[in-house]
């Protein structure tokens, strides 16, 4: 889901889903609404090489989608070591969703714990807070 910003990559892609015979289960979208797509999830995965702070980890979470991702960026503060890969590591990845994918009712259980850690720690009445706070100890 999203824009291609490397066309070689992208074409890179396309074949190796080609190549596997996966095109029944690999779908590329462009760009799409994705907070109507989170719900239709059994798991969220974010690859990525790099990351600020990941706001579609937490978008997914509050939907009560588990995620695995890798430990870049920011990620670690979200997702706890069960839910995390290196980079370049697509076995690892691989792993930790079919996981998820064979234990529906484990998946269940982390699905609504993301969500509550969601609107614990992240809740935008608790993020204004926290802003307020700093800027009030900066002045």
């Amino acid at each position: 889901m999203g824009g291609v910003e490397d066309e070689e990559y992208f074409e890179e892609c396309q074949g190796l889903v080609e190549e596997l015979d996966l095109e029944e289960h690999v779908k590329f979208t462009g760009f799409q609404d994705s907070l109507e797509w989170y719900p239709k999830f059994d798991v969220f995965a974010l690859p990525s090489l790099s990351e600020g702070f990941p706001l579609t980890i937490l978008e997914s979470l509050s939907f009560g989608v588990p995620c695995v991702a890798t430990g870049v960026g920011g990620v670690p503060e979200i997702l706890g070591e069960d839910y995390l890969v290196e980079k370049w590591d697509p076995e690892g990845l691989a792993s930790k969703i079919s996981w998820l994918l064979e234990n529906p009712e484990d998946r269940r259980r982390i699905g609504v714990e993301g969500r509550e850690l969601v609107e614990s720690k992240f809740s935008l009445e608790r993020m204004i807070s926290e802003y307020r706070k700093l800027y009030e100890e900066m002045i």
